[in-house]
């Protein structure tokens, strides 16, 4: 998007010429938007600690879930509380959930249903 351009456009839309090519410059910045929306939503490669590519967030690899039903916790570089997250893959038939105590700018709190799954989690920002 060109926003100067743009805005120094605007301020002389009496000129019927420059009115045009405003119209024409603004209506390519929404097609190039959409466009960018369409499809084109990526995470990334999904290595650990690996930061999402045009999502905002992180990919996280946990070997070991402990016991069955207890805390575990996924340490992360967001500095921000993670919004929530995508759980990718899980090498048992388990579910991981959320373990009730609040996260942080640095940790995540879960549990898994089942023992010692490995899973690939992505930590939405």
């Amino acid at each position: 998007m060109e926003i100067a351009k743009s805005s120094s456009m605007i301020k002389d839309v009496g000129n019927v010429e420059r009115l045009q090519e405003y119209l024409n410059t603004l209506d390519g910045d929404i097609r190039n938007l959409f466009d960018l929306t369409q499809g084109r939503v990526r995470l990334g490669d999904a290595s650990d600690g690996e930061l999402g590519e045009n999502v905002s967030g992180q990919f996280q690899v946990v070997a070991d879930t402990g016991a069955a039903d207890t805390e575990f916790t996924v340490s992360h570089g967001l500095g921000a509380v993670p919004i929530g997250y995508l759980l990718l893959n899980i090498d048992k038939a388990g579910v991981v959930y959320d373990s009730g105590t609040a996260w942080t700018s640095s940790n995540v709190y879960l549990k898994c249903s089942v023992a010692n799954c490995a899973v690939t989690l992505f930590l939405i920002k």
